[in-house]
């Protein structure tokens, strides 16, 4: 898949972005803050750090969600990179989000009909007896910022990324401003999306939302990821190959970045910047790979 750069002229260095470089970005954002620019600086020559917004930044936001917003040299295109769960904070934010998607699939299991049905609902209430706050409110913060950024920005090509919760969050905040999502092993949206809003909300958000993703969203699954395989998914999934244990394949380095690198090389066009790989993350069999640069056009 190829997603441009800014308006696709291509006078940029390079003008469009690969499923690759998004894995990449949503790496980084699990990286420690004092390193995170130097590492984007590695894997993405020009690019520069605009917000890092990490979880519970400012006591007059409400939100539980650690970001970034990585910008590209031209200022044409902005990539916000929502990270996953590294912390308690994180888990928190887990159980609230999905919580009510995980007890209906556990009863869709063993053959009860949940879908729009009082047993929904009654999941929806008794597990919002539950929380403290609002599921939404973990990502209030962001969800403001993003649409802040968007509409103050409309020349500025926007697109969303994470990996497991983070591409979760990721999903939902692109809906609401309608700007793809581009994520790995992140849990599907289709059922908790809906336990956080009113009948207004629904009409006026969330089913907009949904119709978005469906055609601006993307999943990437490998096989034997449990969390990808939470809820249902809306828009495109891709589906990889993982033969590990479940915990291996939900990895993002040793489950997909190093496999896509290696089957496909950096996936980017003859000009520009090559990639160098970790090999600390990526094992033995990348010991002897330098940089991967892609000398065919992979765009069919």
């Amino acid at each position: 898949s190829r997603y441009l750069l800014g308006n696709g002229s291509g006078v940029a260095t390079w003008s469009e972005l690969s499923l690759g470089d998004f894995a990449l970005m949503s790496a980084i954002a699990y990286e420690p803050p004092e390193n995170v620019s130097d590492t984007l600086a590695h894997f993405f020559p020009g690019w520069w750090v605009h917000k890092h917004h990490p979880a519970n930044d400012s006591a007059a936001e409400k939100g539980w969600t650690t970001f970034y917003e990585f910008v590209d040299p031209q200022n044409t295109t902005s990539v916000i990179a929502i990270r996953g769960t590294a912390s308690n904070l994180d888990k928190l934010d887990d159980v609230s989000l999905w919580l009510p998607s995980v007890l209906l699939q556990v009863f869709d299991a063993i053959g009860f009909f949940t879908t729009l049905g009082p047993l929904a609902q009654a999941v929806g209430f008794w597990t919002s007896l539950l929380q403290t706050t609002k599921s939404s409110e973990a990502f209030e913060d962001l969800l403001k910022y993003a649409r802040r950024r968007t509409r103050k920005n409309p020349a500025i090509r926007f697109y969303f990324t994470g990996h497991s919760l983070g591409g979760g969050v990721a999903k939902f905040v692109a809906g609401h401003v309608k700007r793809p999502a581009i994520t790995f092993m992140a849990p599907g949206v289709a059922r908790a999306i809906y336990f956080d809003s009113d009948a207004g909300d629904l009409l006026r958000n969330v089913t907009p939302a949904l119709h978005f993703l469906t055609e601006h969203a993307v999943t990437v699954q490998p096989k034997n990821d449990i969390i990808s395989r939470i809820d249902e998914q809306v828009g495109s999934v891709i589906e990889t190959s993982c033969s590990e244990d479940w915990l291996t394949c939900h990895e993002m380095w040793p489950a997909l970045i190093c496999p896509l690198f290696l089957e496909c090389g950096s996936m980017r066009r003859p000009g520009a910047p090559g990639i160098l790989l970790p090999r600390g993350q990526c094992g033995d069999k990348y010991k002897d790979f330098k940089e991967l640069q892609c000398k065919e056009d992979h765009s069919r």
